[in-house]
């Protein structure tokens, strides 16, 4: 199976992978009344978004996307870039997106991350901001030392849990 391309969002100056959401959907062409269609294979979803996290807000900045019939719509006022064949890319739509929740986890553990933010947002604007990374670092190769200790049981419900960080 080809490996996904994620959603990313750029925070504080760099681009992070979102891993995980909780508590709403992102933005998705279907929210601007286009159905999508298979991109590649690396693109299952049909579309890949990049959003930008400021100060206080969270905005949708880059979709590339295929939509079934080829009909690419204005988004938030925004016209399509059709210069790539079988696709369009939506840039700068400065839309506020509804989801309340972004937190860094799932298949991929947290603490193999560098920076892990979990990040709350009310109507598209941050509410609570927790930087995770420390305790993300001081967490790193508790599998390992799991598993060296013969705690299979805790260490295979722990790999593959997309409940929490802890």
């Amino acid at each position: 199976m080809t490996a996904q391309i994620t959603d990313t969002f750029i925070f504080k100056g760099e681009q992070q992978d979102l891993i995980c959401i909780c508590g709403g959907p992102l933005a998705t062409p279907q929210h601007f009344g286009m159905v999508p269609s298979v991109l590649a294979s690396a693109c299952y979803d049909s579309f890949y978004s990049t959003y930008e996290l400021t100060e206080k807000h969270l905005f949708l900045r880059n979709m590339p996307l295929k939509e079934r019939g080829s009909r690419y719509l204005p988004t938030a006022g925004v016209a399509p870039d059709l210069s790539k064949p079988h696709q369009a890319t939506y840039t700068n739509i400065a839309v506020h997106d509804p989801i309340t929740e972004l937190c860094v986890q799932g298949y991929q553990e947290a603490t193999a991350f560098k920076s892990v933010y979990d990040i709350t947002l009310l109507d598209g604007k941050i509410t609570r901001l927790t930087d995770r990374s420390a305790e993300m670092a001081a967490k790193r190769g508790k599998f390992k030392r799991e598993y060296e200790a013969g705690d299979m049981e805790q260490t295979m419900e722990d790999a593959f849990s997309l409940v929490d960080l802890e």
